[in-house]
């Protein structure tokens, strides 16, 4: 469950976004900048809205504002069924590291 009170949230060099498509909101991602690489956290789109495209706007976005950061690498941390997605957005897997947040998670990563 999200915790927008949660420490990490309002740690420098962490940017918790909001994407809106008409004023709604649909999407959220979280994009921790530690140059030359950024890291996409909490990526998601609200379930009923899904398959629309706001995923790959959300990622394009994040990354457009990652190469404003100065960062020429993105990492994320997949769950499995994501993976496909991360994959048509440019990223491929990182088989030499193992994901941060378990065995339950896939690296995934893409130079800008």
């Amino acid at each position: 469950m999200y915790d927008e009170n949660h420490p990490d949230e309002r740690v420098p060099g962490n940017h918790p976004k909001l994407l809106l498509y008409r004023g709604d909101p649909v999407g959220v991602i979280r994009i921790d900048i530690a140059s030359p690489r950024a890291l996409f956290r909490r990526v998601a789109i609200r379930a009923d809205v899904q398959r629309r495209g706001h995923g790959r706007v959300l990622l394009s976005l994040a990354e457009e504002f990652a190469v404003e950061q100065g960062c020429r690498h993105l990492a994320a941390s997949a769950a499995p069924n994501a993976i496909g997605f991360y994959q048509k957005c440019g990223f491929v897997n990182d088989r030499s590291k193992v994901a941060r947040s378990g065995p339950v998670s896939v690296l995934m990563r893409k130079d800008i």
